[in-house]
């Protein structure tokens, strides 16, 4: 991962117009619907290039590019917080891990999601609320006037304290706007400090090697609101 002074942009272009924020807007409002469509697709034997090309086909219907590589990770799969898509099929009991974004105008789309297929274990179930937990935390410590490694400390704090600090490998966030990743990072190491109007994406997550993972991220508006209203309870598909 780079530090976050090596992104595009910096601490003036971070700092979204209006009219940004409402492509910025308008690119989540598509993500989430283009993830809903995808979801009744998702059953046993489907892999997760079908997925994954799906996932494009829609958005190409609706006359939108992605914004970045999809990712559509199950099994173990999911251990690996960049995996390409697979001819891995779906299982029962697997976690599903989605994580996309289509360009509005330009401006980027950035969500994931994780999702059990059929049932899901104990353990899983134990993992997931984790996360959950974390990115809630996150979320909530974004202020203006806060620095990045803070808010990554307080979603890093609560997966070190469930056990699992050495299976969070990323930062916690990341600018978003014309790129996908944008200045500031969220991370342990940045000092920026968060200012009204900046967009960014809060995304913890728990990778177990061989076993599986969980992410969920939303992108939101510091000072402001969350573009995203999709559940962040976990659906059994």
């Amino acid at each position: 991962m780079r530090n976050a002074n090596d992104l595009p942009g910096d601490e003036i272009s971070a700092v979204k117009s209006p009219d940004e924020i409402a492509k910025l807007r308008m690119a989540a409002h598509f993500t989430q619907k283009i993830l809903r469509e995808v979801l009744p697709l998702i059953k046993t034997g489907v892999s997760e290039i079908q997925i994954a090309d799906e996932i494009l086909q829609i958005m190409d219907s609706l006359g939108l590019e992605s914004a970045f590589d999809t990712i559509v990770a199950s099994g173990e799969n999911g251990a690996q917080p960049h995996a390409v898509p697979s001819e891995r099929k779906f299982a029962n009991g697997d976690l599903i891990t989605i994580d996309l974004g289509c360009k509005y105008e330009g401006y980027c789309g950035d969500m994931t999601r994780t999702f059990a297929l059929g049932f899901v274990s104990e353990d899983f179930k134990k993992i997931y609320e984790i996360v959950k937990n974390a990115q809630i935390a996150g979320i909530q410590a974004v202020s203006d006037g806060i620095i990045c490694r803070n808010v990554d400390a307080v979603s890093r704090g609560i997966v070190s304290e469930a056990g699992f600090g050495e299976t969070f490998v990323h930062g916690t966030g990341h600018g978003v706007g014309r790129y996908v990743h944008e200045f500031p990072r969220v991370n342990a190491l940045s000092e920026v400090i968060l200012k009204n109007n900046m967009v960014i994406a809060i995304e913890p997550g728990i990778y177990i090697k061989n076993i599986g993972g969980v992410r969920i991220e939303d992108t939101i508006v510091v000072g402001g609101d969350n573009f995203y209203d999709f559940t962040k309870e976990l659906i059994i598909l």
